[in-house]
């Protein structure tokens, strides 16, 4: 069964989902999903040396700004074989975009996804302009997006919040560089 993607600028990543990514009902959750992503996006990136940037005054990091993921088809069933896969699919002068699509053993699409990124100087705690070292870093021309944001508009916020949670974020909930990670709000906010 075949799981590379059919394009070969495309980062291919296969997992299996394990017990600890199902719920009761034995198929993976969103959050698992989204780790999944993160894990294949981070591995293309740190291949081609653009997991983190030394920038004169310290360490960049990546940080998401927007995604945008459509579930295509049931998800998956703990232990299925997936795999994930992820190209740069734009950029301008601070943002980087990136798809995903997850796919089941047989190759059909279960989860399509888009994301926007940009580089945060972390001492300062600001974004900085995409490196030249991105430059080699090309969206491929031949492979079709993932789902598109260009041109969308952010969904409007509601007139006023018909629930307020509040959480407290813990030290599993950060990622390397001491932030939530995306993940984990996305799991709140789910």
């Amino acid at each position: 069964m075949p799981l590379a993607s059919p394009y070969a600028t495309v980062w291919t990543e296969p997992f299996r989902i394990r017990a600890y990514e199902a719920g009761p009902d034995e198929r993976a959750s969103v959050l698992a999903v989204l780790n999944l992503f993160q894990e294949a996006a981070g591995e293309q990136a740190r291949a081609h040396d653009l997991d983190v940037f030394d920038l004169p005054a310290g360490p960049a990091t990546w940080v998401l700004q927007r995604l945008r993921l459509v579930v295509c088809g049931p998800l998956p069933r703990l232990r299925d074989a997936v795999a994930v896969d992820t190209w740069p699919s734009d950029r301008d002068g601070l943002r980087a975009h990136r798809d995903f699509v997850l796919r089941d053993a047989g190759g059909e699409a279960l989860v399509r996804a888009t994301s926007v990124w940009f580089l945060l100087d972390v001492g300062r705690r600001r974004p900085v302009r995409l490196p030249p070292a991105m430059d080699a870093f090309l969206p491929p021309p031949d492979v079709p997006r993932g789902l598109t944001l260009h041109g969308e508009a952010a969904p409007a916020a509601p007139a006023e919040a018909s629930r307020i949670e509040r959480f407290a974020v813990r030290h599993a909930d950060l990622d390397r560089v001491g932030h939530a990670n995306h993940a984990r709000i996305a799991e709140w906010a789910l």
